[in-house]
């Protein structure tokens, strides 16, 4: 299953936070030392079924056909170039004092997959929350791009689209959000590929004997 990509061969994982106080912890946990949150504090917050994580839930339908066509060139463009990754893009009014950050991580990790392909790219997904009642955006990655992709490159994509939603061009803030994961997730692609192929490969002792013929590259994957 490949994983996700900067350019630096001295990469270090991002740090794991907690989704409830967003301290950061030593690793992944079952429940954070700090504020007690876990994986059940999350479902009480949240009492009711998760909706199925399509391309775009939009209640409202405040995107137009014309919005879905352009985002979803943007979004065919990032999936081929990383067939594992899934975006997804939510537009909803949560309720007072709902944290959309919260919010994010319920939905991306109690919605069930529908089948065995969604399962399998759930890990690699990204989820575009924008909370149209508290004018808030959040993104929320699963825990195969986790310890790839920082806090500080996913406020970056927001800040790409931060001034089109301030002014209400909700499509044009997605996609210049877009644009900006993509260049963060290919590079995080490429860190993880350059550290799977130093794992993968022996340490030689002595020169390689030349094969007789050609031979087939061997690509691992991550």
């Amino acid at each position: 299953m490949a994983a996700f990509p900067p350019t630096s061969l001295s990469f270090q994982p991002a740090p794991v936070t907690c989704p409830g106080c967003h301290r950061v912890l030593p690793g992944p946990v079952e429940q954070c030392s700090a504020c007690g949150y876990n994986a059940w504090t999350c479902v009480d917050h949240f009492p009711y079924p998760p909706p199925p994580l399509d391309r775009y839930i939009d209640v409202e339908n405040r995107l137009t056909n014309e919005d879905r066509a352009r985002l979803d060139k943007t979004i065919a463009s990032l999936e081929s170039d990383l067939p594992q990754a899934r975006i997804h893009v939510c537009l909803v009014r949560l309720l007072p004092g709902t944290d959309a950050r919260e919010c994010g991580f319920w939905m991306m990790n109690a919605s069930i997959p529908r089948d065995e392909e969604e399962a399998q790219s759930r890990p690699w997904s990204a989820l575009l929350l924008l909370d149209l009642a508290a004018s808030l955006a959040s993104v929320t990655i699963g825990y195969g791009l986790d310890p790839f992709v920082c806090d500080a490159q996913l406020r970056a994509a927001l800040a790409a689209g931060q001034e089109d939603w301030q002014a209400g061009q909700l499509c044009a803030g997605i996609q210049k959000f877009l644009h900006q994961l993509h260049q963060t997730l290919r590079q995080a692609h490429k860190v993880a590929s350059q550290a799977a192929r130093r794992k993968q490969l022996p340490a030689r002792k002595h020169a390689p004997i030349p094969a007789a013929g050609p031979q087939k590259a061997r690509h691992p994957e991550v």
